[in-house]
């Protein structure tokens, strides 16, 4: 409260000060000179006591919040689940909101026989965690439940039904199945979305294999089908997702300029997204070679924090920097900067590496790099692969071994359809 006030005073004195000056000599030179700085003060106080921008995301989707959340509206397309009306977890930043009205228009006007879109959880008003996720804090996050539709293909009031290989609901295989058609429709419609932009389709495998073999018979090309192979995953610390998908948005760009983290991939076709990325990953290479220890450290922040993945080649070679504190700091940005396009990068920088940093590259490879760690997986697993051979400490294998084997079965029947080697 003290600047106000002082620009209160300031301009009191001023203005009496000018009133006594002209009753007494009538300079009105000094007159004008003395509203030019008057005028001047008005402007710096102003700038000073301006409340800060603040991003309407913030944070990653783990540990961020919103600030001017919306409510996600009625509307004739869509309808919210009754949990989350119940516990007010319908309100997300004003990208994913325009973003899915616009996909669930774009639905219903495909399939005018269909039933509306059944809305999950976004978030609260101001972010944090909510019952059953961790990952819907900062409002770039929302469930959606699966289309279904009766074996003789009329479509059914969504409901959440799990769903088998085969696509028939776990709960009643004899009459309900995933409705591959609306459910692909969906993704399409989400996806086409570049003011959006899509960041990740959270989905179960064997369903986002049934979904490829539908796009493949539409016709899709191959590069179209890897698109949406990459996009579509299943985390290690997801739960199942055999009745819902989570749909993920990348940070909007002016939040991404404030304080929203995007953590994962800013795809090619992000074009709102990308530029910007690129030139800040150019305005700071250079700080991951800089003679200061402090500052490679802050360059490493820097990249975590702003997700600036072009930079993945500069930043690894930190893993075995001099400084224990770049190090340290170091590892935690590989969550960041590894994403199914970064990896086949990062994987020829580890070669250059320490054992144990080539190890860490390669475990989050394998973790995060989708198709594009195949190759990898089947090596770790065959023992062929340097990081396994010479043989490491069991810890170490066993994380190894653990995340090629979930990523082989969950990539191999996709690069099987998509006739990747």
């Amino acid at each position: 409260m003290r600047a106000p006030i002082l620009y209160h005073n300031l301009c009191s004195n001023l203005t009496h000060s000018e009133s006594n000056e002209a009753l007494k000599a009538g300079e009105t030179k000094g007159q004008a000179v003395r509203h030019a700085i008057l005028i001047a003060l008005m402007v710096t106080f102003t700038a000073v006591t301006a409340p800060p921008a603040h991003a309407g995301s913030g944070g990653d989707p783990f540990n961020g919040w919103i600030t001017g959340a919306e409510p996600f509206p009625q509307g004739p397309h869509h309808r919210l689940q009754h949990h989350v009306r119940q516990s007010r977890t319908y309100f997300a930043t004003t990208a994913l909101i325009d973003g899915l009205l616009r996909a669930v228009g774009a639905v219903a006007k495909a399939h005018p026989d269909g039933e509306q879109t059944l809305i999950g959880n976004l978030s609260k008003r101001n972010g944090g965690n909510i019952p059953d996720s961790r990952t819907h804090n900062s409002g770039r996050d929302v469930d959606i439940v699966f289309f279904m539709e009766r074996l003789d293909g009329r479509a059914v009031r969504p409901n959440n039904h799990h769903y088998g290989r085969d696509g028939l609901s776990r709960r009643s295989p004899k009459h309900f199945r995933f409705d591959i058609e609306a459910n692909w429709a969906l993704i399409e419609a989400l996806a086409s979305n570049q003011a959006m932009g899509l960041q990740w389709v959270i989905i179960e495998p064997h369903l986002e294999l049934l979904m490829l073999k539908h796009a493949k018979a539409q016709g899709l090309s191959g590069a179209e089908l890897r698109r949406y192979a990459d996009l579509m995953t299943l985390p290690p610390y997801a739960g199942p997702h055999e009745n819902h998908m989570h749909l993920r948005i990348q940070c909007p760009v002016a939040d991404w300029q404030d304080r929203c983290q995007p953590t994962g991939p800013v795809w090619q076709w992000n074009v709102h997204h990308l530029p910007p990325i690129v030139a800040m990953a150019k305005e700071h290479a250079a700080g991951f070679k800089a003679r200061k220890a402090r500052d490679r450290a802050k360059a490493i922040e820097t990249a975590w924090a702003k997700g600036l993945t072009p930079l993945v080649a500069e930043a690894l070679p930190l893993l075995d920097d001099p400084d224990q504190r770049v190090r340290r700091r170091a590892r935690k940005m590989l969550l960041v900067l590894i994403d199914p396009e970064t990896a086949p990068r990062a994987l020829e920088v580890a070669e250059t590496l320490k054992p144990v940093s080539r190890r860490l590259v390669t475990l989050w490879v394998l973790r995060r790099g989708g198709l594009a760690a195949l190759p990898t997986a089947e090596a770790v697993m065959a023992g062929t692969h340097p990081t396994v051979s010479p043989k490491p400490r069991t810890s170490t294998l066993r994380d190894l071994q653990v995340a090629a084997r979930r990523l082989l079965i969950r990539e191999r029947p996709v690069a099987e359809l998509l006739g990747l080697d």
